[in-house]
């Protein structure tokens, strides 16, 4: 039984040698480059003195150096978080401050534009680590704080040890730091291989960030497959991505809902038969997205799933049961469990909503730094003997086991006596063939609802037209939006959903100038489609 993800590369590495395992335009990495890459990244780091219970910090983008800095990191029992040079630096400076990284490093090609405030440390030589690098004043003059006991700083990781720290999206609030445990990592890649078969003849086309849990365990999945992760560096323009596609004959194909938005946009010259598999998360993708990408990738089966940052995956549904259950969003993954409980945290019976509840090796350890939202999240069930992850999402789940979204606790409201889901609402709106897109937002104030909806191209529906449809669906006028905004896309945060928070501050600001459409119109614009694709 492998503890970390190092071992599990020195046991591919005997294996497999000579097996390419990392790539992008320029590299090819085999097993071997990669494992002599992160021995000597652990060699560096080491001599810096860092070891168990430490903080690794990589500000980067999309590039192969990830990998061996975080392999590193596993090797030594040093904490290893990544955030994506090209976010907000306030929130990136939000992160530095709150994580207090032992080193931090920045990749070489983001270095000469950051510009955040390093005040605690001082520039270290790091070249041996292939990006500039600091280190806290305070370990510098000899000061070294962890939380690891000075007896226990020799020994080796063991897996209930912190290993990976995701920081979320924020997209509710401040970033919280979703602390992974390796057993917490090594059991969700191993569950997600396992419903996707990944084999060692796949090749992963990735173009998600590295800072999103959905885009980094693509690179990790070589480590226990054999398989290959070819790495880009955007989404931006997808004839360009599908022509790697098609040339590195990519079988599995991770996206989200503004990637798909985007190859239904541009098209695509040929179709591609390489692609096998097609999976997304975040968002629920348009139907007529989906439909429109099986035109292309002929042979692809299309994986529909959910997940939160706090237990990587939660569940997937069956490529073949998509079109009988196209609403749901599965079942729960290999080896864990999902539950609909009450406000009392009591089973409810089929069909009838409530929170969704997620146990299993996959829930995370903590976050980290933050017992009073770590005791939120998290209890421990005394008849189930079990610890469980209170997701704050609501659903519902049907006598087959399948799981259907609602919507967060805190976008589900009650008007007028009667229950609205800003979800299922913004569902619906995507189901209308006139548009793409929607989001809603509720001022829980007075409860007035507003509806951003993005039409697709040549199309159009006015506000009279979209309240008329509503009415034949809901009975209170009440629950039809009060202000309908056009908008050339949805703003999205790093993780691929909707970013409400910027909506939200656009709209008390009386700034939606940035996502309305121009006046005429005369062609749509991916400019913030995939902006952080």
């Amino acid at each position: 039984m492998k503890t970390t993800l190092y071992d599990q590369l020195v046991q591919i590495q005997q294996q497999q040698p000579s097996k390419v395992c990392l790539s992008d335009a320029k590299n090819n990495w085999t097993f071997t480059d990669l494992l002599d890459k992160t021995n000597s990244h652990a060699e560096a780091l080491a001599k810096e003195g860092l070891g168990l219970g430490d903080r690794l910090l990589y500000i980067a983008g999309r590039g192969m150096n990830t990998l061996p800095l975080l392999l590193a990191a596993n090797k030594l029992g040093v904490l290893f978080a990544t955030i994506d040079a090209r976010a907000d630096q306030l929130k990136n400076q939000s992160i530095i401050d709150q994580y207090e990284a032992d080193i931090l490093l920045i990749a070489p090609e983001h270095a000469a534009k950051a510009s955040y405030q390093l005040s605690y440390y001082r520039a270290l030589d790091t070249a041996s680590l292939d990006a500039p690098g600091w280190i806290r004043n305070d370990r510098a003059t000899g000061v070294n704080e962890t939380n690891v006991p000075a007896q226990q700083r020799n020994r080796k990781p063991v897996a209930s040890d912190i290993g990976l720290v995701f920081f979320t999206s924020g997209s509710t609030g401040r970033s919280k730091g979703v602390a992974l445990s390796h057993s917490n990592v090594l059991f969700a890649a191993q569950s997600i291989i396992e419903y996707l078969e990944i084999s060692g003849d796949d090749v992963i086309y990735n173009a998600l960030p590295l800072n999103f849990d959905y885009g980094f365990y693509q690179i990790l999945f070589p480590l226990f497959t054999g398989c290959q992760t070819f790495l880009t560096n955007s989404f931006m323009i997808p004839q360009k991505n599908l022509m790697e596609v098609q040339k590195i004959s990519a079988t599995h194909f991770p996206i989200v809902p503004s990637m798909a938005r985007l190859i239904k946009q541009f098209g695509s010259a040929k179709q591609l038969e390489s692609v096998t598999t097609i999976t997304n998360t975040g968002e629920a993708i348009h139907r007529g997205e989906v439909e429109y990408m099986q035109t292309i990738f002929t042979n692809c089966r299309f994986f529909s799933m959910y997940g939160l940052t706090e237990c990587k995956r939660t569940t997937w549904l069956h490529p073949d049961e998509y079109a009988k259950k196209p609403d749901s969003v599965g079942i729960a993954i290999p080896g864990t469990r999902i539950e609909i409980l009450d406000e009392n945290n009591q089973p409810v019976p089929a069909g009838t909503e409530g929170q969704i509840v997620v146990s299993g090796p996959h829930v995370m350890t903590e976050y980290l730094d933050n017992p009073d939202a770590t005791r939120k999240a998290i209890f421990f069930d005394e008849n189930d003997r079990q610890k469980k992850l209170a997701t704050g999402d609501f659903g519902r789940m049907d006598s087959d086991g399948y799981l259907y979204l609602s919507g967060r606790k805190d976008e589900v409201f009650k008007i007028d006596g009667l229950k609205y889901s800003c979800k299922e609402h913004e569902q619906w709106l995507k189901s209308q063939p006139e548009l793409r897109d929607a989001c809603i937002l509720v001022n829980a104030d007075t409860m007035a609802i507003t509806a951003f909806i993005v039409e697709e191209v040549g199309e159009s529906m006015s506000d009279e037209l979209l309240r008329e449809r509503l009415l034949k669906r809901s009975a209170l006028s009440s629950h039809l939006p009060k202000r309908v905004e056009r908008l050339v896309d949805i703003p999205i945060n790093d993780n691929g959903k909707h970013n409400k928070q910027k909506l939200k501050q656009a709209l008390l600001d009386g700034d939606l100038v940035e996502w309305q459409l121009p006046e005429p119109i005369t062609h749509v614009q991916p400019r913030q489609l995939a902006e952080t694709l």
